[in-house]
């Protein structure tokens, strides 16, 4: 018996403090309570329910424990810290830790970055890679994203000629056995063209588009709504 290498990895969240706080909350909000407990069973071995108060109430009290936890966590990682290093990896940064280990945490950074990674709210860190253009809607800026959702996880590769996406079982993401399910599409198959009536911009794609508030294609030269779709 002797000392292994241990290390753990998340993405550095994009936001920090209250934003962060309040983004988290949403995430949390939106977990089941498989997940909730799973978390908790995981991070600090399980959660105390509250006698007399109902399974609402507990999943209730669990979230907030859950959401304190990921707060505080994110509030230790700020800063310059030496047993903490940040990794660049296909334009979106992560948190790095670890060293030798006797079955303890080999650094005081560890337990932070672990609470982060095994939540899955690390989605948060790929602010350089989404853009966020509603509150519900996110653009691919970079060449791929994952996503957790449940113990599902979700792969968003950007190809040359559209897009895939690849789901996996949770925590068994580098292995072929595990993938659930695979589709893909083709840019040229999702784009429509228009023709603008009033200043006779010709064939301008979907994605060059503007749009008014109430959703109709405005013609991106004059921004005349005398716009047809093209065939």
């Amino acid at each position: 018996m002797g000392a292994d290498f241990i290390f753990d990895i998340c993405a550095v969240p994009g936001v920090s403090g209250d934003e962060f706080e309040a983004e988290c909350k949403k995430f949390v909000d939106g977990l089941s309570k498989e997940a909730v407990w799973d978390y908790l069973e995981n991070i600090q071995g399980g959660f105390m329910n509250t006698p007399g108060a109902s399974d609402e109430e507990n999943l209730a009290y669990a979230k907030k424990e859950m959401l304190e936890s990921l707060v505080e966590a994110e509030k230790a990682l700020q800063g310059n810290r030496r047993d903490l290093t940040v990794l660049t990896l296909n334009g979106a940064d992560y948190f790095l830790t670890g060293g030798m280990s006797w079955g303890d945490d080999p650094t005081d950074a560890y337990q932070y970055v672990h609470r982060l990674a095994y939540s899955g709210v690390d989605i948060l860190g790929l602010a350089n890679n989404v853009r966020a253009d509603s509150e519900n809607e996110f653009r691919l800026e970079k060449d791929n994203m994952w996503v957790t959702v449940g113990s599902i996880s979700v792969c968003i590769r950007k190809t040359d000629e559209g897009a895939v996406v690849d789901m996996y079982r949770k925590g068994e993401e580098d292995l072929d056995k595990a993938q659930l399910a695979s589709c893909y599409a083709f840019f040229a198959e999702a784009e429509v063209f228009y023709n603008c009536r009033n200043c006779g911009c010709r064939a301008f794609p979907h994605s060059d588009a503007h749009f008014a508030v109430d959703g109709r294609v405005l013609c991106p030269e004059c921004d005349s709504t005398e716009v047809e779709k093209e065939g």
